[in-house]
C-alpha cells in the first residue's frame, strides 16, 4: 500500500477496515444531520401553537424521570458492545430480563413517590403533573424492551440501520406531538407524542435487529458485565447531576425577572436547543475527530495536522453562524419563533457565546479521550457537575433564568484547559488559526448588527437577506485573508458531505 500523505485528514480510508471507520462515521454524521433537522422544523412549529411554560413542564417532568432512569441499564448495553466474544443466547436474554425488571421496578417507584415530585413544585407545575410523570415512566419502561436490539446494532457497527430506527422514532413523535398540539393538548401533546414513538421505536428496532428473546437469566452472566458496566454508567449520572440545576433549582426557586417555575426552564431550554442547532456542524466534526485522532495518535505530525484541520473548519463555519445570530438575535426571535420568546433573547446570546466555547474545546476533549486520557476526561466531567451548581444558584438569584446560562459560560471557560494540555500531544498555534475567523465573523456581525438597526427588520425575507449579506461579508473575507486556506478546507468539508451522503467506496 502507498504512504498516504498526513496532510489530508480524510485519506485514511484505503483498506477494508479504514473504510468501516469513515462509512460508519458518515452514517451517525448523517443521522445526527436528520436528527436535528426534524427536530428543529418541528420546534419550529411547537413554539408557535404552545408556550413556554408547556415546553418547561415537559422538560421537568421527563428530567425527573430520568433521574431514576439511569439505574434501569447499569451500563450493561456498553458492556455488551465493548465485549469480544459474540454474544450468546443466554447472554442476551440475562440483560433484556435484567433491564426490563429494573424498568418495572423503577416505574412502580415513580408511580408511588410522584405526588411527592408534585409537591416539591409547590403548584408551579399543573395539577396533571403526577398523570405526566407515571406516563412518561411507563412510556420509558417500554423502550427497554428494544435497548438489546439497539446494543446490537451498534455492536455491529450498523449506523446505517441505527439511523433508520432512531431518525423514524423522532419522526413519529415529533409528527404526534405536533397534530395534538393543534387539537389544543397543550403539555399533553409532549406526554403523548413520547409515548407513539416509544413504541414506534421498540417495533422499528426489533424488526432491524432481532434476536432469540426467550426466558432464561444468569447472575454468573451479568456479574460478568457490571464490573464494566457500573463504572461506565457513572460518567452518565454525573451528566445528569450538571444538568439538574435547571429543573431542580430553576423549576422551583427562581430568581428576579417575572419568570418562575415552567416557564424560566422552557425559555432555558428553548435557548439551548437553538444553540445546538447552531453547533451541529461542530458536533459532526466531533464524530469524526475521534477515530481519525485514535487512527493517527501514534504520529504526532500527523495527530497535528488532524487537529488543527478540524479546530479550523469548525471555527470557519461555527463562527460567523454564532456572530450572525447574536447580531440578529431580536428580529429572528420576533419573526420565526414569535413575540413570546422575546424575553429569552439575552439566555440564547448567553447560549450561543456558550456553544462557540463548546465548539471548539470540545475537539480537545475528544482528541484527549482518543489519546487515552480517559481520567483527565472524567475529571473534566466531575468539575463541570460541580461549577453548573456553583455558579447557576447565586447567578440565578440574582439574574433570573438567564443565570443558567451564564453560568455554562463560566464552566465552558474551564474547558479552555482542554486546549492547553493538548498542546503535549500536538504541535498547534490557536492564533494562527483562530485570528481570521474570529476578525472576519466580528465585523461581519457588526455590519449585520447595524444593517438591522437602519432597516428595521419585520418578515422573513429581510431577515433572510441581511444573513446572507452578512454571510457573503464573511467569505469575501477569509478568501481575501486565507484564500488557498480555506480553498483547501472546502475541499475536505465536501468530502466530508460525500462520505455522509454515503458516496463512498463499498466495504
Amino acid at each position: 500500500m502507498k504512504r498516504q500523505k498526513d496532510s489530508n485528514p480524510l485519506e485514511f480510508s484505503e483498506s477494508k477496515l479504514k473504510n468501516l471507520l469513515i462509512s460508519s462515521v458518515g452514517w451517525l454524521a448523517l443521522k445526527r444531520l436528520l436528527t436535528q433537522l426534524v427536530l428543529s422544523l418541528s420546534n419550529l412549529i411547537l413554539v408557535r401553537l404552545l408556550f413556554p411554560k408547556d415546553f418547561g413542564s415537559f422538560a421537568i417532568v421527563l428530567f425527573l424521570v430520568n433521574i431514576f432512569w439511569v439505574f434501569t441499564d447499569l451500563g450493561l448495553g456498553k458492556a455488551l458492545i465493548q465485549r469480544k466474544k459474540e454474544p450468546e443466547v443466554i447472554l442476551l436474554r440475562t440483560i433484556w430480563w435484567t433491564q426490563v425488571g429494573l424498568a418495572i421496578l423503577v416505574a412502580g417507584l415513580i408511580y408511588l413517590i410522584s405526588p411527592l415530585f408534585a409537591k416539591y413544585y409547590s403548584g408551579a407545575l399543573s395539577s396533571e403533573a403526577v398523570f405526566w410523570l407515571r406516563w412518561l415512566a411507563f412510556s420509558q419502561a417500554i423502550a427497554n424492551i428494544s435497548l438489546v436490539s439497539w446494543n446490537l446494532l451498534e455492536r455491529s457497527l450498523n449506523f446505517k440501520r441505527i439511523l433508520i430506527s432512531d431518525v423514524s422514532m423522532i419522526l413519529m413523535t415529533q409528527v404526534v406531538t405536533i397534530i395534538l398540539a393543534l387539537q389544543g393538548f397543550s403539555v399533553k401533546s409532549f406526554i403523548y407524542g413520547f409515548f407513539i414513538g416509544k413504541i414506534f421505536g421498540v417495533f422499528i428496532t426489533f424488526i432491524l435487529a432481532p434476536w432469540p428473546w426467550g426466558f432464561g437469566w444468569r447472575w454468573e452472566k451479568l456479574k460478568m458485565l457490571l464490573s464494566f458496566g457500573v463504572p461506565f454508567q457513572i460518567s452518565t449520572w454525573m451528566g445528569i447531576v450538571n444538568t439538574a440545576v435547571i429543573p431542580l433549582f430553576l423549576g422551583r426557586f427562581p430568581g428576579p425577572g417575572g419568570w418562575s417555575g415552567p416557564a424560566a426552564v422552557g425559555f432555558v431550554t428553548w435557548a439551548l436547543g437553538v444553540g445546538s442547532f447552531v453547533g451541529t456542524f461542530a458536533l459532526i466534526v466531533d464524530q469524526i475527530i475521534f477515530p481519525l485522532m485514535s487512527k493517527v495518535q501514534s504520529n504526532k505530525e500527523s495527530r497535528s495536522k488532524v487537529f488543527s484541520w478540524a479546530l479550523r473548519v469548525v471555527a470557519i463555519v461555527t463562527f460567523i453562524a454564532v456572530a450572525i445570530l447574536i447580531a440578529l438575535a431580536p428580529e429572528t426571535i420576533k419573526i420565526i419563533y414569535t413575540d413570546k420568546w422575546l424575553p429569552a433573547t439575552s439566555a440564547l446570546r448567553f447560549s450561543l457565546i456558550q456553544i462557540l466555547l463548546i465548539a471548539t474545546t470540545t475537539l480537545a476533549m475528544s482528541s484527549l479521550l482518543a489519546f487515552g486520557e480517559a481520567k483527565f476526561f472524567r475529571n473534566m466531567n466531575l468539575l463541570w457537575a460541580i461549577l453548573q451548581w456553583a455558579f447557576s444558584i447565586p447567578l440565578i438569584l440574582i439574574f433570573g433564568f438567564t443565570g443558567v446560562n451564564l453560568a455554562g459560560i463560566l464552566v465552558s471557560l474551564t474547558a479552555i484547559w482542554a486546549l492547553f494540555y493538548i498542546k503535549k500531544y500536538i504541535n498547534i498555534s490557536y492564533f494562527k488559526i483562530l485570528k481570521f475567523p474570529f476578525f472576519a465573523s466580528l465585523l461581519s456581525a457588526i455590519v449585520v448588527y447595524i444593517l438591522a438597526r437602519l432597516i428595521l427588520i419585520d418578515n422573513i425575507l429581510e431577515l433572510l437577506a441581511v444573513s446572507l449579506l452578512g454571510g457573503l461579508l464573511y467569505l469575501s473575507l477569509l478568501f481575501l485573508l486565507m484564500k488557498e486556506r480555506v480553498i483547501a478546507d472546502f475541499r475536505i468539508i465536501f468530502k466530508l458531505l460525500n462520505i455522509i451522503l454515503g458516496k463512498f467506496k463499498p466495504i
